[in-house]
């Protein structure tokens, strides 16, 4: 990561006068996709402006007109409509898909494409056990669930890394590492 000065601007006016006066600033809104972004040294800013504490999220509704801020985050919606957003977290997935996911890709290009471009072949996905969502079928581990975890585990790997998950009675585990490397919930 290269060095850059950070800034948290007190208003929306503060942070829009450091964007505009310096082409080589970059606003910090969520980081999904920046911080990967920094670590592989694919963007040298001068300046990260933190959005964070401007007011930019939440949900407002005003006569017909419903407002969702920017920095709004899915699961606050799905809370808001009172529903749980469904996760699923995939370990041990084909090179190409790990780079695809961090990969800074312009929105209209769906990361699973991108990777089976890289791979040269395409991704093949499964539907999860639990919720609405698919994975890509080489995943040696797949967790997936709604949030409202409870239960803890761990899985080892043959290089000694470790994976704490955490679980409850509706998540699902799927593993292609073998029948006894992933203690079952």
């Amino acid at each position: 990561m290269y060095d850059f000065a950070y800034q948290k601007p007190g208003s929306l006016a503060d942070a829009v006068k450091v964007l505009s006066g310096d082409m080589d600033a970059k606003a910090l809104a969520g980081g999904q996709t920046f911080i990967p972004v920094l670590k592989q040294r694919l963007n040298k800013p001068s300046v990260v402006v933190d959005l964070a504490k401007l007011g930019l999220s939440g949900i407002t509704v005003s006569g017909n007109t419903v407002t969702i801020g920017a920095m709004t985050t899915h699961a606050a919606i799905a809370e808001r409509r009172g529903e749980r957003l469904p996760v699923a977290i995939a370990f041990g997935c084909p090179p190409a898909v790990t780079y695809a996911a961090s990969a800074p890709l312009p929105s209209e290009i769906d990361e699973y494409l991108f990777a089976g471009f890289l791979n040269r072949d395409r991704i093949d996905l499964v539907d999860c056990i639990s919720v609405p969502l698919q994975v890509p079928a080489a995943a040696q581990v797949v967790l997936d669930s709604n949030p409202g975890l409870r239960t803890r585990f761990c899985a080892n790997d043959d290089a000694g890394a470790t994976a704490m998950v955490v679980a409850d009675a509706s998540s699902s585990f799927r593993s292609n590492c073998g029948p006894s490397s992933l203690p079952q919930a």
